[in-house]
């Protein structure tokens, strides 16, 4: 299986965005990819039907079918509460089945976008993590951050972290860049590479948007967003 795993330093960094723009890019290079999110916490009530959020902002520029089919074949599970997976489920009353994730998995075809919930150490269940989908689902994995103030240590202990779990991060995606950089900005971007020895393979500048409520960027915005942001050769060589 050819792809890559989007994780985080923390929630709402742009985990979503991220792999949008990715599919985006790659649709436009005529490369056939989908993308799965395994375990959605939090829903959205669309045409009478309860949604995950994440795949209703992809589905929304990427949809080959109705938006309720292409989020059923791309989510294994989702809740309705907004917190840990785990909680979320308990509070649902149901249980997630790691093996039926891998089991999905398993079926897809194409290139595979798959998006994490939060960051790495956020509990699946008793004793599954984010980080054993990475060990599981063996795709390059791509750190998204942040590129203001605090990212330095947050993006440091999360590819510390991936590194002592025997992971190599494919590479860094800085999320929200500036169009005019403050010399903080700029210095942010030098040292996470310095820091990590990860190259960062994107910069996505600040996009006002909120991922779960419309209206969205237009798709000709996304498309330029994604072409221009990342570097192409590089994810390209990585899923030939």
């Amino acid at each position: 299986m050819k792809g890559f795993f989007i994780t985080a330093t923390d929630t709402g960094v742009g985990k979503t965005l991220v792999s949008t723009l990715l599919l985006i890019g790659l649709n436009k290079k005529n490369i056939k990819s989908i993308h799965f999110k395994p375990i959605q916490s939090g829903i959205i009530k669309i045409n009478d039907a309860l949604l995950p959020p994440d795949l209703v902002f992809s589905g929304h520029y990427l949809k080959e079918n109705n938006l309720k089919t292409y989020c059923k074949e791309r989510n294994s599970y989702t809740f309705k509460t907004p917190v840990s997976p785990h909680l979320s489920a308990e509070i649902d009353n149901q249980k997630i089945d790691y093996n039926e994730i891998l089991k999905q998995f398993n079926t897809f075809k194409d290139v595979v976008v798959a998006e994490g919930a939060g960051g790495l150490g956020v509990p699946i269940s008793d004793n599954k993590y984010i980080y054993n989908l990475i060990e599981d689902f063996k795709l390059e994995t791509i750190i998204v951050t942040r590129a203001n103030l605090g990212t330095l240590n947050h993006t440091f202990l999360t590819s510390e972290f991936l590194k002592q779990k025997g992971i190599t991060p494919f590479g860094i995606v800085v999320s929200g860049v500036s169009q005019k950089p403050s010399l903080m900005e700029k210095d942010n971007l030098k040292m996470i590479e310095k820091m990590t020895n990860i190259k960062i393979i994107a910069k996505i500048p600040k996009i006002n948007i909120d991922t779960e409520t419309p209206p969205f960027p237009t798709k000709e915005k996304m498309e330029k967003t994604a072409l221009t942001s990342f570097n192409w050769e590089k994810i390209l060589n990585a899923i030939q």
